[in-house]
């Protein structure tokens, strides 16, 4: 809301980025659980499911396009740019909606996760050796970033690093436990460390990409005299 009182060509393309970012988190974080809640039906598992699996999508887009950002700086970004990261997580998403759709209508005919079919096994080798893909892209593009970027964007791909290089990290480590190795079936942990992991993720992007006030800016600016900026004796006579 605080971003959208200036107008688009002000925004930074980290900024642009972040507002779909919000807006889909929206949707992960659930708010129509209450009507689950009251009256359970298969539908809403269905769209719960394909919801989650578009901010996921967006959430690993966001991370690719968030490092690769820093190395165009005073750049304009082109369509080479996104294409081959939207390919990508355009196919992550299909893989994740395929898989979880499939499983859910397994569930509602009594299946278990100890007796799903080869089915539901290739699908879910299939995204687990996606996601390992989608890892080493992301660690690259990390490490070319912190290589190719220049000392007055250091700060950024610091906090950047810290943030989405954390979050990478624990999310591949959750992912492994649970995906690959079938481990803790029956807990919430993975749930609960990859809603916490991403929605942590969300709050610092919200906090680092924050809009610049203008507005506050240009009065701190026409506040300070000009002769603030020179030595005693050496202001230039025609400053007003």
């Amino acid at each position: 809301r605080h971003l959208f009182v200036n107008p688009v060509k002000y925004w930074h393309l980290e900024q642009k980025l972040t507002v779909p970012l919000l807006a889909l988190s929206i949707l992960y974080n659930d708010p129509f659980y209450i009507f689950q809640a009251k009256s359970p039906t298969y539908v809403y598992i269905l769209w719960h499911t394909i919801a989650t699996s578009v901010f996921v999508s967006y959430f690993q887009f966001f991370i690719l396009a968030l490092f690769d950002s820093l190395r165009y700086k005073n750049r304009k970004t082109d369509q080479c740019f996104f294409i081959p990261k939207l390919v990508y997580c355009l196919i992550l998403f299909l893989s994740s909606v395929t898989h979880g759709v499939y499983d859910d209508i397994s569930s509602f005919h009594g299946a278990t996760s100890e007796n799903f079919d080869d089915v539901e096994s290739v699908l879910r080798w299939l995204q687990i050796f996606l996601n390992i893909g989608y890892f080493f892209w992301a660690v690259s593009s990390i490490v070319l970033a912190g290589i190719q970027i220049d000392v007055t964007e250091r700060y950024k791909f610091i906090m950047y690093t810290v943030a989405g290089g954390t979050s990478i990290f624990v999310l591949a480590i959750v992912h492994v436990l649970f995906s690959a190795l079938s481990l803790f079936q029956n807990s919430a942990i993975h749930f609960v460390m990859t809603f916490s992991v991403q929605n942590a993720f969300v709050l610092m992007m919200l906090l680092f990409h924050w809009p610049y006030d203008l507005a506050e800016e240009q009065n701190y600016n026409d506040a300070i005299e000009p002769k603030e900026f020179f030595a005693p004796g050496d202001q230039p006579e025609n400053v007003e």
